[in-house]
């Protein structure tokens, strides 16, 4: 020990290891078809959670103080960030896939702003569901990659059945109401 009490330390330190715990997934976990089902039927609310997810692994894995509510909240302004996140993850892994960022967002972005559009053609956005399924397609290659054993979530949930069944019936009201004519 130096007779210095202001010297730094000597000791040797290890470094903190920045591998997941216990063979975890980085990104969410979700089946690609699971993903797309539920961001259909619930009309687009799954996406929230979905954003939530994958933001709060972030958020968990690099000791970030972001916000997941907010930016699953504000998806729309965030789904750039988040799918060049995936991107620079893929390559962080050995993903080969090229993952296009920029279009996928884009593409997200001007589907979500779809609803403001006269009927039927607002039944366009629901396609942001597909942009969402191609990006857990990319995420599960990454999962893969990452944590060869992780647990994938790709059954359905009783939960899940009831949004399906729920949102099924709001949806196929929906339509009813845009295609059937009422007499007066």
């Amino acid at each position: 020990m130096s007779e210095n009490p202001y010297a730094p330390p000597t000791a040797q330190v290890a470094d903190i290891d920045s591998a997941l715990p216990d063979n975890s997934n980085p990104l969410f976990a979700v089946g690609t078809a699971k993903v797309v089902v539920m961001s259909m039927c619930t009309l687009g609310i799954y996406h929230l959670y979905w954003f939530y997810r994958n933001w709060n692994l972030i958020r968990v894995r690099d000791r970030s103080d972001i916000m997941p509510f907010w930016r699953a909240f504000f998806g729309i302004i965030w789904c750039y960030p988040l799918f060049k996140r995936f991107r620079q993850d893929g390559e962080a892994h050995g993903v080969t896939d090229g993952f296009a960022a920029g279009t996928m967002a884009v593409a997200f972005i001007l589907l979500q702003l779809t609803w403001r559009l006269p009927d039927p053609i607002w039944l366009i956005g629901l396609g942001s569901s597909a942009v969402i399924g191609l990006a857990q397609q990319y995420v599960n290659k990454i999962n893969l990659a990452a944590a060869p054993g992780h647990e994938r979530n790709d059954t359905f949930t009783g939960w899940n059945w009831l949004a399906i069944v729920v949102g099924v019936i709001i949806f196929s009201l929906a339509l009813v109401g845009l295609f059937v004519e009422v007499p007066e």
